[in-house]
Protein backbone atom coordinates (compact mmCIF):
# COMPACT_ATOMS: atom_id res chain seq x y z
CA UNK A 1 0.00 0.00 0.00
CA UNK A 2 3.06 2.28 0.88
CA UNK A 3 4.53 1.67 -3.07
CA UNK A 4 1.25 3.06 -4.21
CA UNK A 5 1.73 6.21 -2.67
CA UNK A 6 5.32 6.74 -3.42
CA UNK A 7 7.62 7.98 -6.69
CA UNK A 8 6.60 8.02 -10.22
CA UNK A 9 3.50 5.48 -9.61
CA UNK A 10 1.86 7.96 -7.44
CA UNK A 11 2.91 10.68 -9.77
CA UNK A 12 1.01 8.33 -12.79
CA UNK A 13 -2.06 7.89 -10.61
CA UNK A 14 -2.95 11.28 -9.96
CA UNK A 15 -1.88 12.35 -13.46
CA UNK A 16 -4.54 9.43 -14.73
CA UNK A 17 -7.22 11.38 -12.27
CA UNK A 18 -6.36 14.46 -13.22
CA UNK A 19 -6.83 13.91 -17.00
CA UNK A 20 -10.47 12.63 -16.42
CA UNK A 21 -11.51 15.11 -14.58
CA UNK A 22 -10.40 17.56 -17.39
CA UNK A 23 -12.35 15.60 -19.33
CA UNK A 24 -15.42 15.49 -17.34
CA UNK A 25 -14.69 19.61 -17.13
CA UNK A 26 -14.78 20.00 -21.05
CA UNK A 27 -17.69 17.50 -21.63
CA UNK A 28 -20.38 19.28 -19.12
CA UNK A 29 -21.24 22.19 -21.38
CA UNK A 30 -22.59 19.69 -24.06
CA UNK A 31 -25.68 18.91 -21.56
CA UNK A 32 -28.56 19.93 -22.36
CA UNK A 33 -29.54 22.68 -19.94
CA UNK A 34 -26.62 24.59 -21.91
CA UNK A 35 -26.17 23.16 -25.28
CA UNK A 36 -28.84 22.99 -27.83
CA UNK A 37 -29.39 19.74 -30.07
CA UNK A 38 -27.47 19.42 -33.02
CA UNK A 39 -29.94 18.98 -36.28
CA UNK A 40 -28.43 15.27 -36.78
CA UNK A 41 -28.98 14.00 -33.67
CA UNK A 42 -32.59 15.49 -34.14
CA UNK A 43 -33.15 13.67 -37.10
CA UNK A 44 -31.71 10.40 -35.58
CA UNK A 45 -33.78 10.92 -32.24
CA UNK A 46 -37.12 11.82 -34.28
CA UNK A 47 -36.36 8.00 -36.82
CA UNK A 48 -35.05 6.11 -33.95
CA UNK A 49 -38.42 7.09 -31.70
CA UNK A 50 -40.66 6.24 -35.12
CA UNK A 51 -39.29 2.92 -35.41
CA UNK A 52 -39.76 1.84 -31.65
CA UNK A 53 -43.13 3.19 -32.90
CA UNK A 54 -43.81 0.35 -35.28
CA UNK A 55 -42.52 2.19 -37.97
CA UNK A 56 -40.34 0.70 -41.30
CA UNK A 57 -36.99 2.52 -41.97
CA UNK A 58 -37.13 3.31 -45.33
CA UNK A 59 -40.63 2.85 -46.57
CA UNK A 60 -42.19 4.46 -43.40
CA UNK A 61 -39.46 6.92 -42.67
CA UNK A 62 -37.09 8.20 -44.63
CA UNK A 63 -33.01 9.53 -44.33
CA UNK A 64 -30.68 7.97 -46.74
CA UNK A 65 -27.99 6.67 -44.59
CA UNK A 66 -27.16 3.46 -43.78
CA UNK A 67 -29.48 1.82 -41.11
CA UNK A 68 -26.98 1.25 -37.89
CA UNK A 69 -27.23 5.34 -36.10
CA UNK A 70 -31.26 4.86 -36.18
CA UNK A 71 -30.96 1.63 -34.64
CA UNK A 72 -28.59 2.68 -32.47
CA UNK A 73 -31.00 5.39 -31.79
CA UNK A 74 -34.22 3.27 -31.29
CA UNK A 75 -32.13 0.56 -29.15
CA UNK A 76 -31.66 3.57 -26.50
CA UNK A 77 -34.88 4.75 -26.51
CA UNK A 78 -36.19 1.29 -26.24
CA UNK A 79 -34.25 1.08 -22.91
CA UNK A 80 -33.86 4.49 -21.69
CA UNK A 81 -36.31 7.40 -21.85
CA UNK A 82 -36.10 9.09 -24.99
CA UNK A 83 -35.00 12.40 -23.92
CA UNK A 84 -31.84 14.34 -24.27
CA UNK A 85 -30.18 13.26 -21.14
CA UNK A 86 -30.46 9.91 -22.53
CA UNK A 87 -28.15 11.28 -25.55
CA UNK A 88 -25.91 13.09 -23.03
CA UNK A 89 -25.18 10.40 -20.81
CA UNK A 90 -24.90 8.32 -23.86
CA UNK A 91 -22.01 10.56 -25.18
CA UNK A 92 -20.19 10.70 -21.83
CA UNK A 93 -20.09 6.09 -21.79
CA UNK A 94 -19.22 6.00 -25.38
CA UNK A 95 -16.28 8.61 -24.37
CA UNK A 96 -15.63 6.96 -21.24
CA UNK A 97 -15.52 3.89 -22.70
CA UNK A 98 -13.16 5.16 -25.60
CA UNK A 99 -10.53 6.87 -22.85
CA UNK A 100 -10.46 3.01 -21.28
CA UNK A 101 -10.08 1.60 -24.29
CA UNK A 102 -7.08 4.29 -24.81
CA UNK A 103 -5.57 2.90 -21.89
CA UNK A 104 -5.91 -0.54 -22.48
CA UNK A 105 -4.62 -0.50 -25.97
CA UNK A 106 -1.82 1.15 -24.41
CA UNK A 107 -1.41 -1.40 -21.86
CA UNK A 108 -1.02 -4.46 -24.69
CA UNK A 109 2.25 -2.42 -25.79
CA UNK A 110 3.47 -1.92 -22.04
CA UNK A 111 3.41 2.10 -22.50
CA UNK A 112 0.20 2.44 -20.12
CA UNK A 113 2.32 5.24 -18.45
CA UNK A 114 1.64 7.39 -21.08
CA UNK A 115 -2.29 6.96 -20.40
CA UNK A 116 -2.62 10.73 -19.06
CA UNK A 117 -0.58 12.52 -21.72
CA UNK A 118 -2.81 10.64 -24.71
CA UNK A 119 -5.88 11.01 -22.57
CA UNK A 120 -5.45 14.85 -22.47
CA UNK A 121 -4.28 15.08 -26.28
CA UNK A 122 -7.10 12.15 -27.40
CA UNK A 123 -9.76 15.02 -25.44
CA UNK A 124 -8.59 18.14 -26.32
CA UNK A 125 -8.57 17.01 -30.16
CA UNK A 126 -11.95 14.91 -29.54
CA UNK A 127 -14.52 17.35 -27.83
CA UNK A 128 -13.09 21.23 -28.47
CA UNK A 129 -13.36 21.74 -31.84
CA UNK A 130 -16.53 22.08 -34.06
CA UNK A 131 -16.27 19.19 -35.48
CA UNK A 132 -17.64 17.79 -32.04
CA UNK A 133 -21.16 18.73 -33.15
CA UNK A 134 -22.74 17.98 -30.07
CA UNK A 135 -21.84 13.94 -29.91
CA UNK A 136 -23.94 10.93 -31.31
CA UNK A 137 -23.70 11.63 -34.81
CA UNK A 138 -22.60 8.40 -37.14
CA UNK A 139 -18.67 9.75 -36.56
CA UNK A 140 -18.68 9.53 -32.59
CA UNK A 141 -20.56 6.10 -33.37
CA UNK A 142 -17.56 5.48 -35.56
CA UNK A 143 -14.72 6.10 -33.97
CA UNK A 144 -16.45 4.06 -30.58
CA UNK A 145 -16.26 0.87 -32.77
CA UNK A 146 -13.42 1.88 -34.45
CA UNK A 147 -11.90 1.57 -31.02
CA UNK A 148 -12.75 -1.58 -29.73
CA UNK A 149 -12.34 -3.22 -33.08
CA UNK A 150 -8.10 -1.79 -32.61
CA UNK A 151 -8.50 -3.14 -29.43
CA UNK A 152 -9.25 -6.63 -30.03
CA UNK A 153 -7.46 -6.81 -32.78
CA UNK A 154 -4.03 -5.70 -30.85
CA UNK A 155 -4.87 -8.08 -28.53
CA UNK A 156 -4.79 -12.17 -28.52
CA UNK A 157 -7.44 -13.60 -30.57
CA UNK A 158 -10.01 -15.13 -28.41
CA UNK A 159 -13.40 -16.24 -29.36
CA UNK A 160 -15.57 -14.11 -27.47
CA UNK A 161 -13.19 -11.18 -28.41
CA UNK A 162 -13.10 -12.20 -32.39
CA UNK A 163 -17.11 -12.44 -32.35
CA UNK A 164 -17.68 -8.99 -31.02
CA UNK A 165 -15.01 -8.08 -33.50
CA UNK A 166 -16.99 -9.48 -36.47
CA UNK A 167 -20.12 -7.98 -35.27
CA UNK A 168 -18.03 -4.96 -34.97
CA UNK A 169 -17.00 -4.88 -38.76
CA UNK A 170 -20.86 -5.19 -39.66
CA UNK A 171 -21.89 -1.80 -37.22
CA UNK A 172 -18.73 0.22 -38.86
CA UNK A 173 -19.85 -0.71 -42.26
CA UNK A 174 -23.40 0.44 -41.54
CA UNK A 175 -22.85 3.85 -40.38
CA UNK A 176 -22.40 5.88 -43.32
CA UNK A 177 -21.84 4.99 -47.03
CA UNK A 178 -18.38 6.88 -47.04
CA UNK A 179 -16.83 5.37 -44.40
CA UNK A 180 -16.71 1.74 -45.84
CA UNK A 181 -13.70 2.67 -47.39
CA UNK A 182 -12.10 3.00 -43.83
CA UNK A 183 -13.44 -0.16 -42.65
CA UNK A 184 -11.57 -2.07 -46.01
CA UNK A 185 -8.91 -0.33 -45.21
CA UNK A 186 -8.82 -1.96 -41.82
CA UNK A 187 -9.58 -5.62 -42.58
CA UNK A 188 -7.15 -5.33 -45.27
CA UNK A 189 -4.38 -4.15 -42.77
CA UNK A 190 -5.21 -6.63 -40.11
CA UNK A 191 -6.52 -9.62 -42.52
CA UNK A 192 -4.03 -12.02 -41.81
CA UNK A 193 -5.16 -11.41 -37.94
CA UNK A 194 -8.48 -11.90 -38.53
CA UNK A 195 -7.49 -15.22 -40.56
CA UNK A 196 -5.61 -16.74 -38.17
CA UNK A 197 -7.29 -16.16 -35.49
CA UNK A 198 -10.58 -17.31 -34.11
CA UNK A 199 -12.37 -17.08 -37.61
CA UNK A 200 -15.06 -19.47 -36.88
CA UNK A 201 -16.10 -17.30 -34.14
CA UNK A 202 -15.54 -13.91 -36.25
CA UNK A 203 -17.81 -15.26 -39.26
CA UNK A 204 -20.66 -15.83 -36.50
CA UNK A 205 -20.22 -12.13 -35.34
CA UNK A 206 -20.45 -10.89 -38.92
CA UNK A 207 -23.10 -13.13 -39.65
CA UNK A 208 -25.19 -11.90 -36.43
CA UNK A 209 -25.12 -8.03 -37.16
CA UNK A 210 -24.97 -8.34 -41.28
CA UNK A 211 -28.71 -10.77 -41.33
CA UNK A 212 -29.96 -8.34 -38.97
CA UNK A 213 -29.41 -5.41 -41.09
CA UNK A 214 -30.19 -7.33 -44.40
CA UNK A 215 -33.54 -7.88 -42.73
CA UNK A 216 -34.01 -4.33 -42.29
CA UNK A 217 -33.29 -3.67 -46.13
CA UNK A 218 -35.80 -6.22 -46.91
CA UNK A 219 -38.47 -4.97 -44.61
CA UNK A 220 -37.64 -1.27 -46.90
CA UNK A 221 -37.69 -2.37 -50.15
CA UNK A 222 -37.56 -1.53 -52.21
CA UNK A 223 -37.34 2.38 -51.01
CA UNK A 224 -34.20 1.18 -48.81
CA UNK A 225 -32.14 0.05 -52.30
CA UNK A 226 -32.66 3.61 -54.02
CA UNK A 227 -32.46 6.03 -50.79
CA UNK A 228 -29.09 4.51 -49.58
CA UNK A 229 -27.71 2.99 -53.01
CA UNK A 230 -29.44 5.75 -55.52
CA UNK A 231 -29.81 9.12 -53.68
CA UNK A 232 -26.23 9.42 -52.42
CA UNK A 233 -25.30 9.06 -56.36
CA UNK A 234 -27.08 12.09 -56.72
CA UNK A 235 -25.48 13.87 -54.57
CA UNK A 236 -21.83 12.90 -55.07
CA UNK A 237 -21.84 13.71 -58.91
CA UNK A 238 -24.33 16.24 -58.07
CA UNK A 239 -26.73 14.80 -60.29
CA UNK A 240 -27.68 18.20 -62.19
CA UNK A 241 -29.12 19.31 -58.88
CA UNK A 242 -26.39 22.13 -59.02
CA UNK A 243 -25.00 23.69 -62.41
CA UNK A 244 -21.33 22.31 -64.09
CA UNK A 245 -19.05 23.29 -61.66
CA UNK A 246 -16.23 25.81 -63.69
CA UNK A 247 -12.53 26.27 -62.80
CA UNK A 248 -13.59 29.39 -60.50
CA UNK A 249 -15.68 27.18 -58.51
CA UNK A 250 -13.49 23.89 -58.61
CA UNK A 251 -11.18 26.14 -56.58
CA UNK A 252 -13.29 27.65 -54.20
CA UNK A 253 -14.61 23.91 -53.50
CA UNK A 254 -11.50 22.88 -52.38
CA UNK A 255 -9.93 25.98 -50.57
CA UNK A 256 -13.11 25.57 -48.34
CA UNK A 257 -12.50 21.88 -47.79
CA UNK A 258 -9.23 22.46 -47.00
CA UNK A 259 -9.93 25.07 -44.44
CA UNK A 260 -12.35 22.75 -43.14
CA UNK A 261 -10.41 20.05 -42.77
CA UNK A 262 -7.06 22.43 -41.35
CA UNK A 263 -9.41 24.70 -38.89
CA UNK A 264 -12.62 22.41 -37.84
CA UNK A 265 -10.70 19.51 -36.45
CA UNK A 266 -7.04 18.02 -35.39
CA UNK A 267 -6.33 18.61 -39.16
CA UNK A 268 -2.84 20.17 -37.94
CA UNK A 269 -2.24 17.92 -35.14
CA UNK A 270 -2.33 15.04 -38.35
CA UNK A 271 0.28 17.18 -40.35
CA UNK A 272 2.24 17.37 -37.57
CA UNK A 273 2.17 13.76 -36.57
CA UNK A 274 3.11 12.43 -40.23
CA UNK A 275 6.95 12.95 -40.04
CA UNK A 276 7.14 11.53 -36.85
CA UNK A 277 5.26 8.38 -37.80
CA UNK A 278 6.58 8.04 -41.01
CA UNK A 279 10.36 8.16 -39.97
CA UNK A 280 10.21 5.17 -37.89
CA UNK A 281 10.45 1.61 -38.20
CA UNK A 282 6.87 0.45 -37.66
CA UNK A 283 3.90 -1.68 -38.98
CA UNK A 284 1.33 0.75 -37.66
CA UNK A 285 2.71 3.52 -39.65
CA UNK A 286 0.90 2.07 -43.07
CA UNK A 287 -1.95 1.74 -41.45
CA UNK A 288 -1.86 5.49 -40.26
CA UNK A 289 -0.82 6.69 -43.78
CA UNK A 290 -3.63 4.36 -45.10
CA UNK A 291 -6.32 5.58 -42.88
CA UNK A 292 -5.09 9.36 -43.61
CA UNK A 293 -5.46 8.62 -47.53
CA UNK A 294 -8.67 7.43 -47.50
CA UNK A 295 -10.16 10.03 -45.08
CA UNK A 296 -8.21 13.05 -47.76
CA UNK A 297 -10.28 10.76 -50.76
CA UNK A 298 -13.63 11.16 -48.54
CA UNK A 299 -13.46 14.60 -47.42
CA UNK A 300 -12.21 16.14 -51.11
CA UNK A 301 -14.61 13.84 -52.61
CA UNK A 302 -17.73 13.23 -51.25
CA UNK A 303 -20.89 16.19 -52.35
CA UNK A 304 -20.50 17.89 -49.34
CA UNK A 305 -17.97 18.15 -46.30
CA UNK A 306 -19.35 18.95 -43.14
CA UNK A 307 -17.40 19.47 -39.82
CA UNK A 308 -18.18 16.53 -38.21
CA UNK A 309 -16.64 14.71 -40.61
CA UNK A 310 -13.18 15.76 -39.61
CA UNK A 311 -13.77 14.17 -36.27
CA UNK A 312 -12.90 10.57 -37.98
CA UNK A 313 -9.08 12.17 -38.07
CA UNK A 314 -9.40 11.05 -33.86
CA UNK A 315 -9.01 8.31 -35.46
CA UNK A 316 -5.36 8.97 -36.43
CA UNK A 317 -4.55 10.30 -33.30
CA UNK A 318 -5.42 7.49 -31.74
CA UNK A 319 -3.32 5.38 -34.08
CA UNK A 320 -0.50 7.91 -34.24
CA UNK A 321 0.02 8.15 -30.34
CA UNK A 322 0.64 4.34 -30.09
CA UNK A 323 3.08 5.03 -33.25
CA UNK A 324 4.75 7.62 -31.25
CA UNK A 325 4.93 5.95 -27.50
CA UNK A 326 6.72 2.60 -29.18
CA UNK A 327 9.10 5.09 -30.85
CA UNK A 328 10.06 7.88 -29.20
CA UNK A 329 11.03 9.04 -25.66
CA UNK A 330 8.29 10.42 -22.72
CA UNK A 331 10.49 13.65 -23.43
CA UNK A 332 9.53 14.25 -26.81
CA UNK A 333 6.09 12.90 -26.40
CA UNK A 334 5.37 15.19 -24.10
CA UNK A 335 6.93 18.11 -26.14
CA UNK A 336 4.93 17.32 -28.98
CA UNK A 337 1.57 16.65 -26.79
CA UNK A 338 2.03 20.19 -25.18
CA UNK A 339 2.80 21.61 -28.62
CA UNK A 340 -0.84 19.75 -30.62
CA UNK A 341 -2.33 21.40 -27.50
CA UNK A 342 -1.22 24.95 -28.01
CA UNK A 343 -3.07 24.73 -31.24
CA UNK A 344 -6.85 24.38 -29.36
CA UNK A 345 -5.36 26.68 -26.66
CA UNK A 346 -8.09 29.75 -27.18
CA UNK A 347 -10.78 26.82 -27.67
CA UNK A 348 -9.90 25.44 -24.38
CA UNK A 349 -9.38 28.76 -22.69
CA UNK A 350 -13.40 29.24 -24.14
CA UNK A 351 -14.52 25.99 -22.88
CA UNK A 352 -13.60 26.44 -19.22
CA UNK A 353 -15.31 29.35 -19.32
CA UNK A 354 -18.62 27.52 -20.64
CA UNK A 355 -17.76 24.92 -18.31
CA UNK A 356 -18.11 27.43 -15.55
CA UNK A 357 -20.83 29.31 -16.88
CA UNK A 358 -22.92 25.48 -17.39
CA UNK A 359 -21.96 24.67 -13.67
CA UNK A 360 -23.17 27.58 -12.20
CA UNK A 361 -26.51 27.32 -14.19
CA UNK A 362 -27.14 24.05 -13.24
CA UNK A 363 -25.76 23.86 -9.51
CA UNK A 364 -25.99 27.41 -8.49
CA UNK A 365 -29.07 28.62 -10.13
CA UNK A 366 -30.38 24.91 -10.42
CA UNK A 367 -32.04 26.08 -13.82
CA UNK A 368 -32.63 22.70 -15.37
CA UNK A 369 -34.63 24.00 -18.06
CA UNK A 370 -33.33 22.12 -21.33
CA UNK A 371 -32.12 24.14 -24.40
CA UNK A 372 -34.31 23.83 -27.38
CA UNK A 373 -35.26 25.46 -30.22
CA UNK A 374 -38.39 28.11 -30.06
CA UNK A 375 -40.36 26.24 -32.79
CA UNK A 376 -40.77 23.48 -30.06
CA UNK A 377 -42.93 26.02 -27.73
CA UNK A 378 -44.83 27.18 -30.73
CA UNK A 379 -45.77 23.23 -32.04
CA UNK A 380 -46.87 22.96 -28.04
CA UNK A 381 -49.07 25.55 -28.32
CA UNK A 382 -50.99 24.83 -31.56
CA UNK A 383 -50.43 21.31 -32.43
CA UNK A 384 -53.05 18.82 -30.84
CA UNK A 385 -52.73 14.85 -29.80
CA UNK A 386 -53.31 13.12 -33.38
CA UNK A 387 -52.69 16.53 -35.49
CA UNK A 388 -49.14 16.20 -38.37
CA UNK A 389 -46.59 19.02 -38.78
CA UNK A 390 -44.35 19.06 -41.98
CA UNK A 391 -41.08 21.37 -41.18
CA UNK A 392 -39.45 22.33 -44.39
CA UNK A 393 -36.29 22.49 -42.25
CA UNK A 394 -34.98 19.27 -41.13
CA UNK A 395 -35.65 20.34 -37.89
CA UNK A 396 -35.99 16.48 -36.23
CA UNK A 397 -35.07 18.02 -33.04
CA UNK A 398 -39.07 19.44 -32.88
CA UNK A 399 -40.59 16.18 -33.88
CA UNK A 400 -38.73 14.35 -31.31
CA UNK A 401 -39.15 17.02 -28.28
CA UNK A 402 -42.70 17.42 -28.87
CA UNK A 403 -43.81 14.19 -29.38
CA UNK A 404 -45.27 15.20 -32.86
CA UNK A 405 -44.74 13.69 -36.17
CA UNK A 406 -45.06 13.92 -40.13
CA UNK A 407 -47.97 12.60 -42.41
CA UNK A 408 -44.86 11.42 -44.38
CA UNK A 409 -42.19 9.27 -44.11
CA UNK A 410 -40.17 12.52 -44.80
CA UNK A 411 -39.38 15.15 -42.19
CA UNK A 412 -38.05 17.75 -43.78
CA UNK A 413 -36.14 18.64 -47.08
CA UNK A 414 -32.95 16.98 -46.00
CA UNK A 415 -30.21 17.87 -48.86
CA UNK A 416 -32.50 18.79 -51.56
CA UNK A 417 -33.98 15.68 -52.30
CA UNK A 418 -37.67 17.16 -53.18
CA UNK A 419 -35.45 18.05 -56.49
CA UNK A 420 -35.26 14.46 -57.36
CA UNK A 421 -38.09 13.21 -59.30
CA UNK A 422 -38.63 10.29 -57.64
CA UNK A 423 -39.15 12.32 -54.37
CA UNK A 424 -40.80 15.02 -56.03
CA UNK A 425 -43.30 12.77 -57.66
CA UNK A 426 -44.15 11.14 -54.60
CA UNK A 427 -44.41 14.63 -52.68
CA UNK A 428 -47.16 16.24 -55.18
CA UNK A 429 -49.03 12.61 -54.55
CA UNK A 430 -48.75 12.96 -50.75
CA UNK A 431 -50.11 16.35 -50.13
CA UNK A 432 -53.04 15.88 -51.64
CA UNK A 433 -53.97 12.26 -50.46
CA UNK A 434 -52.58 12.51 -46.92
CA UNK A 435 -52.35 16.38 -46.26
CA UNK A 436 -50.70 17.75 -42.61
CA UNK A 437 -52.57 19.59 -40.31
CA UNK A 438 -49.67 22.32 -39.75
CA UNK A 439 -46.63 23.34 -42.01
CA UNK A 440 -43.68 25.54 -40.79
CA UNK A 441 -42.20 26.68 -43.63
CA UNK A 442 -39.46 29.09 -43.77
CA UNK A 443 -39.17 29.12 -48.08
CA UNK A 444 -40.84 31.08 -49.94
CA UNK A 445 -44.34 30.35 -50.98
CA UNK A 446 -43.40 30.08 -54.77
CA UNK A 447 -41.22 27.15 -53.89
CA UNK A 448 -43.49 26.07 -51.76
CA UNK A 449 -45.93 25.65 -54.77
CA UNK A 450 -42.97 24.47 -57.11
CA UNK A 451 -42.02 21.53 -54.81
CA UNK A 452 -45.61 20.10 -54.36
CA UNK A 453 -47.05 21.60 -58.03
CA UNK A 454 -49.46 23.07 -56.35
CA UNK A 455 -51.54 26.25 -57.16
CA UNK A 456 -52.72 28.55 -54.69
CA UNK A 457 -56.72 27.95 -54.97
CA UNK A 458 -55.28 24.68 -54.36
CA UNK A 459 -55.09 25.04 -50.61
CA UNK A 460 -55.23 27.69 -47.60
CA UNK A 461 -52.24 28.71 -44.98
CA UNK A 462 -53.55 30.04 -42.13
CA UNK A 463 -50.64 31.95 -40.63
CA UNK A 464 -49.97 31.42 -36.80
CA UNK A 465 -46.81 32.95 -35.68
CA UNK A 466 -43.30 32.76 -36.95
CA UNK A 467 -43.58 31.15 -40.30
CA UNK A 468 -46.04 28.54 -38.44
CA UNK A 469 -49.27 27.72 -40.72
CA UNK A 470 -52.39 25.43 -40.43
CA UNK A 471 -52.81 23.93 -43.79
CA UNK A 472 -55.92 22.79 -45.64
CA UNK A 473 -56.41 21.39 -49.14
CA UNK A 474 -59.50 22.95 -50.86
CA UNK A 475 -61.83 20.52 -52.55
CA UNK A 476 -62.60 20.71 -56.08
Amino acid sequence: MKKIFKGEKFKEYILNFLSVVYFFIISFPHNPTYNSMFIDSGIYAYIGQQINKGKILYKEIWDYKFPAIYYIYAFLFKIFPDSRWTLYFTDIFTNIFMLILIYLTLKIFKRENYFWIISILFTSTYRIYACFSGGNLTEHFFLFFSFVTLYILFKKPSKTGDFILGNCFVWLSMLKQPYILIVLVIFLFFKKRILEGERKFFLYGFLTSFLFFISIFIKGAPQSFFDTIIFPFYLTKMNKLIPKMDLLSFLYNINYRFRIFLFTGPGKQILLFIPFVLLVKDQLKFLFLFLFLSLIFIYFTTFALYTHYILLLNLLIFIGSIVFTKNYSKKIILTFTIFCILFTSPLIKRRFIHSYKAFYKFFILKNKRIVVNPLVFTVVKYVKPGETIFISSSYGEIYFMTKTESPWRFLGFTQGFDKVPKYKKELEKLIRERPPDYFYLNIPIKDFEEIFKIKANDYQLIPLENNFFKFNILND
